[in-house]
């Protein structure tokens, strides 16, 4: 089972408040001794925090964590080269960042009217959708829920929240144009979910959408 702060509270003598603010680097306040303790326990125990909860505990509304989801023609149908380059440019950036990546894929072939779980549930901050053939109810799921949301060489090619190449020599460097999803992914967190400009990406240069 795994430990949790009233494990690491019982074994150091201190409140769970306490054990709280000395792991989130409030250490100051508490003698050096009480933060070694706690500290040590931590290791001892094999403590991991569990980040959801400390969000709860803050009162945020931000989890960090962007969704990813790969919209592919074929269940079981492994992505192409391109999307997994997609995919490495999208957590790259996010990690530089301190933000997770959730993945999820989805058969485009079918919507059998099951709203899928990173959609319906409220653990992302914002969706990046990679991939054709997006199907017309995953569209209107990501607008019932308000879910700020990035569109990565889908079939939209709209003026707003779209990163795209205009031809096939110039989607070869996925890795990049997935970096520039996230970026636009959290730039229009940042600003309250704002439709941010689309990217067009033209070889070396980056241009903004003109359809």
């Amino acid at each position: 089972m795994a430990a949790t702060l009233k494990d690491i509270a019982h074994k150091t003598g201190l409140s769970v408040p306490s054990v709280c603010l000395i792991l989130n680097g409030h250490g100051h306040k508490f003698r050096p001794e009480s933060v070694q303790a706690v500290q040590q326990a931590a290791k001892d125990l094999r403590y991991r925090p569990d980040m959801i909860m400390r969000r709860k505990g803050q009162a945020s509304s931000r989890h960090d964590a962007i969704g990813v989801m790969v919209v592919s023609d074929g269940a079981g149908r492994t992505p192409g080269p391109a999307v997994h380059e997609a995919l490495w440019g999208v957590n790259h950036y996010l990690l530089e960042r301190d933000q997770l990546m959730v993945f999820v894929g989805l058969d485009g072939r079918h919507a059998n009217g099951k709203t899928p779980r990173l959609l319906a549930e409220r653990f992302i901050d914002g969706l990046i959708v990679v991939g054709t053939g997006t199907p017309v109810e995953l569209t209107q799921m990501v607008d019932h829920f308000q879910i700020p949301c990035v569109w990565l060489n889908t079939d939209r090619r709209g003026r707003h929240d779209c990163v795209y190449a205009d031809d096939e020599q110039a989607a070869r460097d996925s890795t990049l144009m997935g970096m520039w999803a996230a970026q636009m992914m959290l730039d229009k967190i940042k600003a309250g979910g704002a439709p941010q400009p689309s990217r067009v990406y033209r070889g070396e240069l980056v241009e903004g959408a003109t359809t």
